[in-house]
């Protein structure tokens, strides 16, 4: 029997193998080198560090492991394709130099800027003291933002007060926001319009466009008018109504395509799933970050989509033999809803029960798990931050939005102190484009 490992324990992770396990026609085993509560149930855990890849292949090579899904953005940084391709296994995923445009904003900017890849002014500085003194020669709205991995969460909006903008860059140094090592610093200008984040499935040539989506990374809904952190996302909902046709030609022509031909310039050929995370303004959409792998939760949105074998689809891809035409996602809209755990009288609330989490709600809405484990046969939580991922299908986006809030808002799903945000895929219903714009 074929296995397959995956290498995350997130509710990306569960979404895809629940969507692999759903559309293979392969007889197959998923294998896991750690698993939450949810992903307990779709395949072996092998306990295995995540970060221990040398065990991980020696496993694969002694287990007809016929693919390595790579899922998460830190084991993409540590070299994880590239060790599993030195040993000859087939893995989806880019290698740790092309891992580079997420791991490091500073070569982030610098690719679209040699590429003609439209993204906001920007200035980077690899030493921090510099961008302290770079401050004062910015006349522009600003987004300051630490070079390295922090989950999303090392992103500052400031506006035009210099002094914030230098007191959140001492922060980032003093706050250890890097999971990669970088510190440097990269000062964006703000721009305005609506967000959208674009993925692609790509072999170095053949390309398929996955439907937009749109993220909801603050933790808080939009009206709120206290302190409003940037999180991982706290929800997502697929397709984007606002994406007209002329609006997907520009992001797919000046964008994605311009990244895929950039890297092959650069002698690279990309296996695997690029996301751009773009902001749609009056003058086109631009980049603002680059991630080398599937979105969360954008991903646990689109599963609920998703057509054809998916499987099959990752080996083309990671082959290099990669057939745009493999893989359809079906009329409707996937929406995804994160419940996340909060701090409760100043202690952090581990190993509580988790109400609904294994419950079955239909065909059309899935629980999907993160920070979850199993406690004997009771689903737990692991910590603070994103715990589960309720997801729908609904044949209009105001039945997809209804089908994923149900289980939370009538308790059916629910954590001992939790949060989750009341407006994901509100955007969609109420804002336009006019026809025509972007051509």
């Amino acid at each position: 029997m074929e296995r397959v490992l995956i290498n995350g324990r997130d509710a990306r992770s569960h979404s895809i193998a629940w969507k692999i396990l759903q559309t293979t026609k392969s007889e197959i085993e998923l294998v896991f080198p750690a698993v939450n509560a949810g992903t307990a149930y779709l395949g072996v855990d092998l306990n295995i560090d995540p970060n221990d890849f040398e065990r991980q292949i020696r496993w694969s090579k002694d287990n007809q492991v016929g693919l390595a899904f790579i899922s998460s953005e830190n084991q993409l940084n540590l070299g994880a394709v590239d060790q599993f391709k030195e040993a000859g296994i087939l893995v989806f995923g880019p290698t740790q130099n092309i891992a580079r445009l997420e791991s490091s904003k500073i070569e982030g900017v610098r690719f679209n800027r040699d590429h003609g890849i439209p993204q906001p002014g920007f200035r980077s500085y690899t030493r921090p003291v510099d961008a302290l003194a770079g401050v004062n020669s910015i006349d522009w709205p600003m987004v300051v933002k630490g070079d390295g991995l922090a989950g999303g969460k090392a992103v500052f909006v400031v506006g035009t007060d210099k002094q914030l903008a230098r007191d959140r860059i001492r922060e980032l140094v003093a706050g250890g926001y890097s999971r990669s090592g970088e510190t440097g610093v990269v000062i964006q200008e703000k721009i305005n319009g609506f967000e959208v984040s674009a993925q692609i499935i790509t072999d170095g040539e053949s390309i398929i466009y996955l439907p937009e989506s749109q993220d909801h990374k603050k933790r808080f809904d939009d009206d709120y008018e206290g302190d409003n952190p940037n999180t991982g996302g706290k929800g997502a909902y697929a397709p984007v109504p606002q994406i007209t046709p002329e609006l997907r030609n520009c992001i797919q022509k000046s964008i994605l395509e311009k990244a895929v031909q950039g890297m092959r310039e650069e002698g690279h050929f990309f296996r695997g799933a690029l996301y751009a995370g773009l902001m749609v303004t009056e003058d086109g959409p631009k980049v603002l970050e680059w991630n080398v792998r599937l979105g969360d939760p954008e991903t646990q949105a689109l599963m609920m989509l998703c057509q054809g074998d998916l499987l099959a689809t990752m080996k083309a891809c990671a082959a290099g033999r990669l057939n745009p035409n493999t893989l359809s996602f079906k009329e409707g809209f996937g929406v995804a809803v994160v419940l996340e755990a909060l701090q409760s009288n100043r202690f952090v609330d581990i190993g509580r029960n988790i109400r609904g989490a294994d419950e079955n709600f239909g065909a059309d809405v899935q629980v999907f798990h993160s920070g979850t484990v199993l406690d004997g046969d009771k689903v737990v939580t692991t910590g603070l931050g994103r715990i589960l991922t309720v997801a729908a299908f609904g044949e209009t986006l105001s039945r997809a939005i209804s089908r994923a809030y149900s289980p939370l808002r009538q308790g059916s799903v629910s954590l001992p102190v939790q949060h989750y945000r009341d407006c994901i895929g509100q955007f969609g219903l109420i804002k336009r484009i006019k026809e025509g714009a972007y051509q």
